[in-house]
């Protein structure tokens, strides 16, 4: 399982800098874009915005959490060795 683990490492590393760092930035951005909203609370007027500020924020959480977290360690518990035979016979040529 160490072996597994060593060699299936670096690639979650660099999937953290190429692809992890965009989705939290697009997310704080978004997130951010709705604080105003969440902030001023459920006024007359913004009867529909704030419930789907809240919504819409929790999913991004919700959905950021997976992706970076969930998904990778599914990958590492559940995912096929590098070296193994089924992994290269997977493989195209």
């Amino acid at each position: 399982m160490s072996l597994r683990i060593l060699h299936v490492t670096p690639y979650f590393t660099d999937a953290w800098a190429y692809g992890g760092i965009p989705r939290l930035a697009t997310t704080l951005t978004t997130g951010l874009a709705l604080v105003p909203l969440i902030i001023s609370g459920n006024i007359p007027g913004q009867e529909i915005e704030y419930p789907m500020a809240i919504v819409i924020l929790g999913g991004l959480v919700t959905s950021t959490l997976l992706n970076l977290l969930v998904v990778p360690s599914l990958y590492l518990r559940f995912g096929k060795p590098l070296g193994s035979e089924a992994a290269l016979a997977a493989a195209p040529a």
